[in-house]
């Protein structure tokens, strides 16, 4: 997977970039993936920034536990009901310290070492958080640092323990 900057249109008289029509040809795996932006990120670890322009690249190459409905999932335009992303399901307890997601089975990584097309785990979201917390500057830090444990009872689940209640916790 390679990103490069798309091609600038300008349209006359003002310095606003027109957007580029979508290809017409069909999808295929492989070869390059042109996204048109206006802004260029400082880095592509989703750690380390908040910007803009990483947020439009990662929203498209990343996965998260759960995510807002894209726009055909949608209701309406105020729907932000939570959808599964690597998470088949998820639930809090009954006082808000724990959450417990159960994830998709099948789920594999891209076939690169080193994790070679391995089945995702619930082992893989306890080192994604792990290294989050201990990451210098990571951006996200304070969403991270809520959790005092995590519990991985299956290859499929994993628990976690925050050191506080926090309802919005699946949003993070």
């Amino acid at each position: 997977f390679t990103v490069v900057p798309a091609r600038r249109v300008h349209a006359q008289g003002h310095g606003y970039p027109d957007w580029i029509p979508a290809s017409p040809k069909p999808p295929k795996r492989g070869g390059t993936f042109t996204r048109a932006s206006a802004w260029d990120p400082p880095v592509l670890d989703p750690r380390l920034t908040n910007s803009v322009g990483l947020s439009q690249i990662t929203a498209l190459v990343y996965n998260r536990l759960v995510r807002f409905p894209f726009s055909d999932e949608a209701a309406n335009t105020t729907d932000l009901t939570l959808k599964g992303d690597l998470a088949e399901s998820w639930k809090m307890s009954d006082d808000g310290t724990s959450w417990t997601f159960n994830l998709r089975k099948g789920v594999k990584w891209q076939n690169v070492a080193p994790v070679s097309g391995r089945e995702f785990t619930s082992a893989d979201v306890v080192c994604t958080i792990q290294r989050s917390q201990t990451l210098a500057g990571a951006v996200a830090k304070n969403l991270v640092d809520i959790v005092s444990s995590m519990d991985t009872p299956d290859p499929y689940t994993v628990v976690f323990h925050l050191k506080t209640a926090f309802a919005g916790f699946d949003q993070s």
